[in-house]
């Protein structure tokens, strides 16, 4: 039994993956858009490729990789 904690992480220490589109939503509210620098940092923490994060971001339609003139805020709805 002693062997199988010691494989096992007792702890997770990444965030959940569903913790993501909250993430990317909250970085779209406060920057209006998704930027480098972010999708980097959001690649390290989820231990993800930037590939991955910008495929995320780019599969919905209110992400943005450059600043938007229009601001949508789906939360009021």
């Amino acid at each position: 039994m002693s062997t199988q904690l010691t494989n096992k992480k007792l702890f997770s220490v990444e965030p959940p993956r569903s913790l993501l589109l909250s993430q990317l939503w909250t970085l779209q509210k406060a920057e209006r858009h998704i930027s480098k620098s972010s999708i980097e940092k959001l690649a390290q923490q989820h231990r993800l490729s930037e590939i991955e994060i910008e495929g995320v971001a780019s599969f919905y339609h209110f992400f943005h990789k450059q600043i938007s003139r229009q601001a949508y805020d789906l939360s009021e709805q």
